[in-house]
């Protein structure tokens, strides 16, 4: 075959995933993590009582996203940040539950990756003496989204509405007590 016929067929051949790659480089945040949600259960606590907060964070296949903390401290770079402060009297307690991530050895260091739908949660507890009504909830979260490249990470500050009842106040779970014994901001 001639040069000019083989470097055709060779361009023909590869066209596609130079295509594919131009758009892969021209993806967007919003391209590519389809969704960032937060939810409370229940949506309506008394005082003292514990509600469950989730976030939800789904990534578009082929693509990926950190925990808020890695096992190897040189992959520490590679992570989410999810920023809590107490807020209308519901405090968050205890550890921040994170998803389930695979272990990938990536330039001498095992960094944790999620793939597909991410949820973390963590535990609110509404003061004792908080005020009854609905309350708006706001947690920004700082994503960081990679494939064969990251995006620059984006900040989105999720919001939930919860409504602490006007109901006589449950006992705190003693287990949270400590965390409340601070004064309210």
């Amino acid at each position: 075959m001639s040069r000019i016929m083989n470097r055709t067929i060779l361009t023909l051949a590869f066209a596609p995933f130079m295509v594919a790659t131009a758009a892969a480089q021209n993806l967007t945040f919003q391209d590519v993590v389809k969704k960032v949600q937060a939810h409370v259960e229940p949506a309506v606590v008394k005082r003292g009582a514990a509600v469950n907060w989730t976030l939800t964070v789904d990534i578009a296949d082929g693509w990926h996203t950190y925990p808020t903390r890695q096992n190897d401290p040189k992959a520490s770079s590679y992570v989410n940040r999810i920023k809590f402060a107490e807020q209308s009297g519901a405090v968050f307690v205890g550890d921040l539950k994170e998803p389930v991530g695979t272990d990938k050895d990536e330039d001498g260091s095992k960094v944790t990756m999620i793939e597909g739908t991410a949820t973390w949660e963590r535990t609110i507890v509404i003061r004792p003496d908080a005020k009854p009504g609905k309350v708006r909830i706001k947690v920004p979260a700082t994503i960081l989204a990679c494939a064969d490249r990251c995006l620059p990470p984006k900040t989105v500050t999720t919001e939930i509405e919860l409504t602490i009842s006007d109901d006589p106040p449950v006992a705190v779970d003693p287990k949270y007590q400590k965390a409340l014994e601070s004064p309210a901001k």
